[in-house]
């Protein structure tokens, strides 16, 4: 009953996206297919925007191609999007992050927009890594999800069952609901969208300005994330 629909296949300047090499279909059941017709994501996302009853919370912890295509292509949606939370950056340590640098244009036109941005960043996330018991619970439980979880974790080992997942994408999602399990600064984001490949281009900078439109996460409770992660995980399916 959930809505899918398919993303851009190819960045915003035109670049192909890097995903020739995910590996985690191969837990999908043998024979499972999509639904048919393809859906088409971007009028997907649109459309759900629109007819929301209220404004919507945007949720995106990948390249920002999608978002920001649906700012370019309606207008609109800026009175209908309360906010966007995301999984991108890193801003207080030197580095580059994969969802900024997979497409930087993007990711400037999404920081940029005037809309309330929230944003966890790799120097924060990289503070969720689970550990061996921690990973036991997961091992442990009965549920289906729980252990079609363990198998997509399994494939991302790649047989070194000592490297323990960090909660990137997951803490975005956690911060979406609840907030208090981080700290943030508010500011302004700027994204280098040219720069050198690999060095400089995608690096995000953060200059800190009260009546700016984006909130970066700068500390988080890491015990309290990964707990949340795991009572939600491991907690029955609703009905």
């Amino acid at each position: 009953d959930v809505p899918v629909g398919i993303g851009a296949e190819e960045t915003l300047m035109g670049g192909p996206q890097p995903y020739a090499h995910v590996i985690q279909h191969k837990a999908l059941p043998a024979g499972f297919h999509l639904a048919s017709p393809r859906r088409n994501g971007l009028e997907l996302l649109i459309d759900t925007c629109l007819n929301a009853p209220g404004k919507v919370t945007i949720l995106a912890y990948g390249p920002l191609t999608n978002v920001a295509l649906a700012l370019r292509a309606e207008s609109r949606l800026k009175d209908k999007i309360e906010r966007i939370v995301l999984m991108n950056g890193v801003f207080f340590r030197p580095g580059l992050e994969y969802n900024t640098l997979t497409d930087a244009d993007a990711s400037a036109i999404v920081y940029s927009s005037g809309l309330p941005v929230e944003t966890v960043g790799l120097d924060v996330t990289l503070q969720c890594r689970l550990n061996a018991a921690q990973m036991r619970r997961i091992e442990d439980a009965k549920l289906e999800t729980a252990q079609f979880l363990l198998q997509l974790i399994r494939m991302w080992q790649d047989a070194n069952h000592a490297q323990f997942p960090i909660l990137h994408d997951p803490l975005s999602v956690a911060v979406a609901i609840r907030p208090d399990l981080v700290s943030t600064v508010t500011g302004d984001v700027a994204v280098e969208t040219r720069g050198t490949v690999g060095e400089t281009q995608g690096m995000t900078v953060f200059r800190e300005n009260p009546k700016g439109n984006v909130r970066v996460a700068n500390e988080v409770n890491s015990a309290a994330v990964i707990d949340f992660f795991l009572d939600r995980v491991l907690a029955p399916p609703r009905q």
